[in-house]
């Protein structure tokens, strides 16, 4: 893993597009050229296009909107009695989604991708690396920004010296929470 994955959903194909050129495209390019500089093999773009080629096999069913009635469960469900009911547990409203959603997709890393859930710490902690990763990059970046923006433009130095007086004030009406012995 890269990156920390964020799936988004749009309908427009224009979005989507500009959405794939900023956070698949360029990003394997740039890791590349990495890689390249190097002096190892660059990968990141034939596995973004392999990426590429397999989402859009998914297209049909991601672009369409379905509808499935569920009147026969209903129906089903309301003619079962109470120790039916509790025997032959298919209520969708009691399943707990976070849950399934985990084995789901521990479901399709073992039998789909065929990859060894042995690995499933060491990606975790992959993820949570970049995920540090990305919030010091992101402070790092809004820190940068926000600095221009204070030395360049009247209106955002003027917020940050109310904001910044605003805290101060909060800070000094605040009661010593505790004391060091």
């Amino acid at each position: 893993v890269a990156r920390i994955p964020n799936p988004r959903f749009t309908k427009s194909y224009v979005w989507h597009e500009v959405c794939v050129l900023f956070d698949h495209v360029l990003p394997a390019y740039l890791m590349d050229m990495m890689m390249w500089v190097s002096g190892k093999r660059p990968i990141f773009v034939k596995i973004q296009d392999k990426l590429r080629k397999a989402v859009g096999s998914l297209d049909y069913f991601t672009q369409n909107e379905w509808v499935f009635s569920n009147k026969n469960l209903d129906d089903l469900l309301n003619k079962m009695t109470p120790e039916d009911r509790k025997t032959f547990n298919f209520n969708v409203k009691s399943i707990h989604w976070p849950t399934y959603m985990e084995s789901y997709c521990l479901g399709i890393k073992r039998f789909v991708l065929r990859e060894e859930l042995s690995e499933l710490s060491k990606a975790r902690q992959t993820l949570k690396r970049l995920q540090r990763i990305n919030f010091a990059v992101n402070v790092f970046l809004f820190i940068a920004v926000w600095r221009l923006l204070i030395n360049r433009v009247a209106v955002a130095r003027t917020l940050w010296n109310f904001l910044l007086g605003w805290a101060i004030r909060i800070f000094k009406r605040m009661p010593k929470v505790a004391k060091s012995s």
